[in-house]
């Protein structure tokens, strides 16, 4: 659908961009150091800067070709193009903001849909001075939809967000890419989030892309991965409320497989039909080779481990307990419990290591 090869020198820096985004794939997160050239190449795709050499085509609509001259300015290539900062325009409430991004063939109702697809609904008569970091965020993000765009470039749009916020965003923004058929570009550092939201992956450094895989590949880019990025990873779930145990003041969820995870906190069981996100870092997740017993932690399952990443630092584990939960691993343990791909383990974290996203 999307084929990129050009160059692109900016003072002593040059961008090769080299890679295709196949039709049936929604989402191709990006990924790598910062300086690497990511920016630079979204800037490029939507004509925001113009390459130096080389050729960029959609569907077989040419928006550059040095060869024969064309380069169609950003106004006729359709991008929708959400920037770290959002770029809201604050004179004008919410609604205002997204209609201003509407093409004129949407209908009335178009507005309204996307501020429920994004849960902002309660702001669209306000203005975006009132909205928090992730809202603002999801108004552009809707904005940007609503041009009806043939391509969505997102710029690390979780930049500066807590991780909740950062984890509520990315919950929205996979349900509205899924449920809206437009192909997009996710500049991330976090891996957890392009695993959550994309399909396929590319890594780029030093102006070159040095990795193309599947999703969860990304683990593996270790020129593009670093210490502080695989920290942060988290495995975030799709579930829905199904009990409150006012016992032990707390949450039970159920994804759609029927695995229950137990969080800290009462919640309303008015809302059990709703959808709902949680996310679990993997530095809270411990293994073990038994069944634990008599453990505080509340989420006990036995699971098998379905694939090792070796990093500098640590072996990240991805473990299948019915979902795909994440775990840091030192070498020295990794040795003692002889753990490989294939092997059956005992996965556990407490209840309070559990955020509920939305």
């Amino acid at each position: 659908m999307l084929r990129v090869d050009f160059t692109k020198r900016r003072a002593a820096f040059e961008l090769k961009g080299e890679f295709e985004l196949p039709e049936g794939v929604r989402a191709l997160g990006i990924v790598g150091p910062s300086g690497g050239g990511k920016t630079t190449l979204l800037d490029c795709i939507a004509g925001v800067i113009h390459p130096d050499a080389g050729r960029i085509e959609v569907s077989g609509d040419v928006w550059f070709d040095s060869a024969t001259g064309v380069c169609k300015p950003l106004r006729d290539r359709r991008v929708g193009y959400v920037f770290q900062d959002g770029l809201l325009f604050d004179h004008m409430s919410v609604r205002e903001n997204l209609a201003y991004g509407a093409r004129a063939n949407k209908d009335r109702g178009e507005v309204e849909r996307m501020a429920s697809d994004l849960g902002i609904e309660s702001l669209l008569d306000r203005s975006p001075r009132d909205a928090s970091g992730g809202e603002r965020r999801r108004i552009a993000i809707g904005r940007a939809l609503l041009s009806d765009p043939r391509l969505l470039l997102l710029d690390e749009p979780l930049t500066g967000l807590d991780g909740v916020t950062a984890g509520r965003l990315l919950v929205y923004l996979r349900r509205v890419l899924q449920q809206r058929n437009v192909p997009a570009l996710y500049v991330s550092h976090s891996p957890s989030d392009v695993m959550h939201v994309c399909e396929r992956v590319i890594g780029i450094s030093g102006g070159r892309v040095v990795h193309s895989g599947d999703v969860a590949s990304v683990l593996s880019v270790s020129a593009c991965t670093g210490p502080r990025e695989l920290s942060e990873l988290r495995s975030i779930v799709d579930v829905r409320l199904v009990e409150t145990d006012e016992s032990e003041r707390a949450s039970i969820f159920e994804t759609e497989r029927g695995v229950r995870i137990v969080a800290l906190g009462g919640a309303d069981l008015s809302k059990t039909a709703r959808r709902c996100a949680v996310a679990i870092f993997a530095r809270d997740v411990v293994l073990g080779s038994n069944a634990p017993q008599s453990i505080s932690a509340r989420n006990v399952y036995a699971g098998r481990v379905r694939r090792i990443e070796k990093t500098p630092t640590m072996a990240v584990l991805e473990v299948d307990i019915g979902f795909a939960l994440f775990t840091e691993v030192g070498y020295g343990a990794l040795r003692e419990m002889s753990l490989a791909e294939g092997s059956e383990v005992f996965a556990y974290f407490k209840a309070s290591a559990v955020q509920r996203l939305l």
